[in-house]
This record gives C-alpha cells, sequence and structure tokens, in this order.
C-alpha cells in the first residue's frame, strides 16, 4: 500500500470534516456547502510507491494518472527514479487523489473497494446495477467502463457500500463533479435500461425513481427533464451509433442520454431548453422542411448560401453536411420558408451553444480529405498554382476555388464526358500547414 509522507503547507489550513450520519446521496447542511466551496490554500504531498504500483497509477501512456488529476482536480507529477507520486492542489483535491488512488490501488491488488454511504459526499453518486447486467457494464476486461470515464472525466469502479441496500444489484461507484456524474449515470442507466427493459423506466416511457445525486439541490438553475419518444422518432433521433443524440448533446451542451423511449436533459435551464428545442427541429424534418425564427436567438448562426450551392454543402443523402456537425459540434439545416432571403439565395441555420463553434466561417469546412475524395484536388500550398481535376457529371454539386492567404488561385474543373470548363472562387482560406487547407466560405463568381 501506498505510503504517505508529511505535506508541506503553504499556509497551514484546517481540515474539512464530513458531517455525521448523512447518507452519500443525501443534500449537505449549508453550512457545509460554505466551507467546501471556500477557497482553499495549496498543498503539496507525496506518496511512496513501488514500481509495480508506479506502473499501475502510470497507466498506458499516462491515461491512468491523467483521469486521477482530472477528476480529484489535484496535479500529479509521477517520479519514476525514486518512486514518488507528488501531489499538489487545495487540501481538499489532494484528499480526494489520496483516496482515489488508494481505490485504483485495491483493485490492482483483487480486493473489493469499501465506500462508506453514510456520510455526505459531493463527488460521490452511486447507481444500483442489476447483477446480471454487471458483466454487460463493465465489457471485456472493464474497457466499456474505462469508455464512459474516459467520456465523462469521471473514476467508476463496482465497490462494497457499507451502509447501502443491495436487493440483487451491485453498487457502481462514480466519482466526479456534477456534470461527469450525471452523464456517467445516465450512460450506465441507458445501457443497463437496453439490456433489461423496465428496470429504470416504466412501460410509459417514466422514470420509476427520480434522479438524484450530489450537488442537484445546490443549484436552483440546475435540474433534469424527460420526454418520450415513439418506437420510429427513437430511432430517428438516436442516429447511426448514436451519432445523431451526440450531435444534439454536443450543439445544445446538455446531458442527453436515452433510457429506452425516455429522453432524459439534465443541465442548466438554458442547455435543457436548447436541446428540447434541437430535438424537437430535428424530428419536425422526418416530416417535411423546418422553419425556424432564428431573430432573439444567441444560440444560432445565419449562412446566406447560393441556390446552386446547397447540394455542394450537403453532399449525397446530406453526408457533408453531416461530417461538418461532427468536426464543428454544431446542429445545421436549411430554413424553410425563408421570408428575409432572396429566391438565389438560401438560409443555412448554424446552432450551438459555443459562439466559435457556430461561426459560418468555422462550419463551412472541408478538410482536405473531404476535398480530395469528392473532387480530386490536391492539398494547397501557400501560394499555389492554377490547377485542375477530373470529376463525374453527377458528382458536380458546385465548381470549387480558392482564394489563399497570399494572393488567389483558381481551380478548373473539368467536367468528364461534357468538355465544359467551369470556375469559381471561394472567399477565404484558413492555412493549417503547407499540406492542409480548409474552405471556409464559398461563393458563385
Amino acid at each position: 500500500m501506498a505510503r504517505r509522507h508529511s505535506p508541506s503547507r503553504s499556509p497551514p489550513t484546517p481540515r474539512i470534516r464530513s458531517p455525521p450520519s448523512r447518507s452519500a446521496n443525501s443534500p449537505p447542511p449549508k453550512s457545509f456547502r460554505a466551507r467546501s466551496s471556500s477557497p482553499q490554500p495549496h498543498v503539496t504531498d507525496a506518496i511512496s510507491l513501488s514500481s509495480e504500483d508506479c506502473a499501475f497509477i502510470l497507466g498506458a501512456g499516462g491515461a491512468t494518472k491523467e483521469k486521477l488529476a482530472l477528476v480529484s482536480g489535484a496535479s500529479l507529477n509521477l517520479e519514476e527514479r525514486d518512486s514518488t507520486l507528488y501531489i499538489r492542489g487545495s487540501e481538499i483535491q489532494v484528499s480526494r487523489a489520496h483516496e482515489y488512488i488508494n481505490f485504483v490501488l485495491s483493485q490492482r491488488s483483487g480486493s473489493k473497494v469499501q465506500i462508506q454511504a453514510t456520510h455526505y459526499r459531493e463527488d460521490l453518486s452511486i447507481v444500483d446495477v442489476p447483477e446480471d447486467c454487471v458483466a454487460y457494464i463493465m465489457g471485456k476486461g472493464g474497457k466499456v467502463l474505462r469508455s464512459i470515464e474516459e467520456e465523462w472525466g469521471s473514476l467508476m469502479f463496482f465497490a462494497e457500500v457499507k451502509g447501502g441496500k443491495y436487493h440483487g444489484t451491485e453498487k457502481l461507484a462514480i466519482f466526479g463533479n456534477r456534470r461527469a456524474r450525471r452523464g456517467a449515470e445516465l450512460k450506465v442507466m441507458s445501457g443497463v435500461e437496453h439490456k433489461k427493459p423496465g428496470h429504470f423506466v416504466t412501460s410509459q416511457g417514466c422514470l420509476r425513481r427520480p434522479l438524484g445525486q450530489p450537488g442537484d439541490q445546490d443549484t436552483a438553475n440546475w435540474s433534469n427533464e424527460t420526454m418520450v419518444l415513439g418506437p420510429d422518432d427513437l430511432s430517428y433521433a438516436l442516429g447511426s451509433m448514436g451519432t445523431t443524440r451526440k450531435k444534439l448533446a454536443t450543439a445544445s451542451g446538455c446531458i442527453l442520454e436515452y433510457l429506452g423511449k425516455c429522453v432524459v436533459m439534465s443541465g442548466t435551464h438554458i442547455e435543457r431548453a436548447r436541446a428540447k428545442d434541437y430535438l424537437g427541429w430535428l424530428l419536425q424534418q422526418r416530416q417535411g422542411p423546418v422553419h425556424v425564427d432564428s431573430h432573439g436567438r444567441d444560440d444560432v448562426a445565419v449562412a446566406r448560401i447560393p441556390r446552386e450551392c446547397t447540394g455542394f454543402i450537403t453532399g449525397a443523402k446530406g453526408g457533408y453536411l453531416r461530417e461538418t456537425e461532427r468536426m464543428s459540434g454544431t446542429f445545421c439545416f436549411f430554413n424553410s420558408g425563408d421570408k428575409h432571403g432572396s429566391s438565389s439565395h438560401e438560409e443555412l441555420l448554424i446552432f450551438s451553444s459555443s459562439a466559435s463553434s457556430r461561426q459560418p466561417g468555422s462550419v463551412l469546412i472541408m478538410t482536405e480529405g473531404i476535398m480530395t475524395a469528392a473532387f480530386g484536388i490536391e492539398a494547397a500550398t501557400e501560394t499555389p498554382p492554377a490547377m485542375t481535376t477530373a470529376m463525374a457529371e453527377e458528382d458536380m454539386a458546385m465548381p470549387i476555388g480558392i482564394t489563399a492567404v497570399a494572393g488567389s488561385m483558381t481551380v478548373e474543373v473539368d467536367t468528364t464526358g461534357t468538355g465544359a470548363t467551369l470556375r469559381a472562387i471561394a472567399t477565404h482560406l484558413h492555412m493549417r500547414g503547407p499540406a492542409i487547407a480548409t474552405v471556409h466560405m464559398i461563393a458563385i463568381v
């Protein structure tokens, strides 16, 4: 087991103590919340480890050490020469880092980690996983659980919880901040519901028990909302491998998870409102074009695209636009019935909670790979010469050209079988090195 050195403090600070006899998921007294949130002086501490423990704490490529640092909030520096792990942070961060390290080392020795559930912990959530779902949630070699940890920045393991009730379940402990714990919790609940329908959700699509974890009561603005989807809507809103759900979650900034046909949205009021809007517009697209009045919204950018360019932007079956959404973290679609536009242009609505992500110059991206695959265009240089390429007539949605940082160039597109040469010039080029060109905006010449 790790040996703890005497810490150096600057300056000394009293230790925060947990209040007695409280459940891990019960809200703390107001006085305790106030002390917990107050700034803490930094502490430097050290742990002596065996060489085997050093390798285990470091993990593949340093992944375990980085995870422990992220979840605890402390800075971890492992000196492998003298087998010492140095920890720096506030006293509560250092204390948590010590505890998390011992949890991880206990797993290496094969011991069941024990957690006290009678004291309030603001860094812990517990999910009851049915015994016949444990292997499914763990995955082969624990890969599924590790992937959830990586996605949400949490620390997770099955533990023996003193004072907890089991009833045919195993206790999954989730450590981290509120957002990380809720995201990981819902991901696990979704997996359980998929494996064992009806465990968390009723046949009507309602949660059997309200969601509640430490921190939910601390902010009036933070809450959870649910809605029920029909079978067809669920498949459409989920997308292949969950890509559509992930897109809506990223763009809205809201924790969005599907538990069977129950959609759970967790976050601040504005995050949940965005998620509901985006999901509603997505489902409307199943029935036909969607019109959105974007006036007054602070989560949208509008790009006016020439009508002859829309096919180039969307690509075959919307493939280019979907890839653009994935790369930029946005939710995009063409607005139907634009009253302010002209017959020659259409509005591309670009939604995102991030102002930088939704800028048209950042969203209308074509990477070198997409350009090469679609048009056979080689990577641009800072002072590119004129270029020619062949493109099948059915693939030609829009001829493309580039204005480079230093000077301009014209790309000549010779459509196969017609002999026609078309020219167009884009308005911006962002150089990310000599071999990568990113088109920021296109326009008809």
